[in-house]
């Protein structure tokens, strides 16, 4: 699940408006999925992993996020698994 991309539902969406009740971490958590971002991404310094993949699980099942796909993990030269790096590379020296 670390690697996966979730988008919010149309009923997510309604959800960060206040219209289902959300413990404010799961809510928190909801309004950062924006089907880019793998879930690895999303989470802050310091926040315990399990109880994230827990609480993403949770907005999986009930239906507020979906899955749209993986991140590819292309590792960077950093090895910070970022392909930001290679940005560089595409632009002629």
């Amino acid at each position: 699940m670390h690697t996966q991309i979730f988008q919010r539902t149309s009923l997510g969406q309604a959800a960060t408006c206040g219209r289902f009740a959300l413990d404010p971490q799961a809510l928190h958590l909801l309004m950062r999925f924006n089907g880019f971002t793998a879930l690895e991404y999303l989470g802050q310094t310091g926040e315990d992993v399990a109880a994230f993949q827990r609480i993403a699980q949770q907005l999986l099942d009930q239906g507020l996020i979906e899955h749209v796909g993986e991140d590819p993990q292309v590792e960077s030269p950093s090895g910070m698994g970022s392909c930001w790096g290679y940005l560089d590379q595409l632009v002629p020296a």
